[in-house]
């Protein structure tokens, strides 16, 4: 969803922006340790914390050596168990569910996008958009936007990223 956001990010009105590479060169950018903003990773990382607290309520391993007044093992009196809290495994299933709900929730959140056709995950799309004009060689380094630009003849009219001013895609026409 995330990946989806970031893409449909640069069809917008004011889209235009540098590409985010692991090595940036000149005009690009880089960001995110992580390969998600740290306005959804940490809320993230301290929802699974409190998940993996519940899940370790839940279940107790235990093992009892038991010694006589001598200090002798005696191992037939000694004993494994696994003891299980239903408090714990109740709010473990609670908040999972919480946290489904909260995953749902925001999967009905719409893209930010104006002028693109959905392609989140699809790299035949992707790979297709990714071709500017045959004059705009250095567009990796410039910022970039997504929309419709004529090609070098000025006759034939494509979709795709380009630095060079872009139109809005008309429906019904192909590109």
């Amino acid at each position: 969803m995330l990946a989806a956001d970031e893409l449909h990010a640069f069809s917008t009105t004011n889209g235009r922006k540098p590409l985010r590479t692991t090595d940036p060169l000149r005009g690009q950018r880089t960001r995110f340790f992580l390969h998600i903003p740290l306005r959804y990773a940490i809320p993230m990382m301290a929802s699974m914390f409190v998940l993996h607290f519940f899940v370790s309520q839940a279940a107790i391993a235990v093992r009892m050596n038991v010694y006589d007044f001598e200090g002798n093992y005696s191992a037939p009196d000694s004993f494994a168990a696994l003891f299980s809290s239903f408090n714990g495994a109740i709010s473990a299933t609670v908040w999972a569910l919480v946290l489904v709900l909260i995953l749902h929730g925001m999967a009905f959140r719409r893209l930010r996008t104006e002028n693109m056709p959905l392609m989140a995950g699809n790299s035949l799309a992707i790979s297709a958009a990714c071709h500017p004009p045959k004059s705009d060689t250095d567009a990796a380094t410039k910022p970039v936007a997504y929309g419709a630009f004529y090609d070098m003849d000025n006759s034939t009219t494509r979709a795709g990223f380009t630095s060079y001013n872009v139109r809005k895609l008309q429906e019904g026409v192909q590109y």
